[in-house]
């Protein structure tokens, strides 16, 4: 959707991942617009209780990221 936009996901050798884990149907926070993927991705990776690093252009909604509880 995005051609300019890379996602990457790197994690620590031997890391096993959750697969237990379900996406809450509600979020943490709700907000009054869709979020990009990029966003909608950084936001999973922190309800999965993980580190994520968001580096986007100015005005991209990096903010929206930044402000979950």
């Amino acid at each position: 959707q995005y051609p300019n936009c890379t996602f990457e996901r790197i994690v620590p050798r031997g890391y096993v991942e959750k697969t237990s884990w379900v996406r809450p149907k509600t979020m943490d926070k709700e907000y009054k617009f869709k979020l990009d993927t990029f966003q909608d991705k950084a936001v999973e990776c922190i309800q999965k209780n993980e580190s994520v690093l968001v580096a986007a252009h100015t005005s991209a909604g990096k903010t929206a990221v930044a402000t979950l509880p």
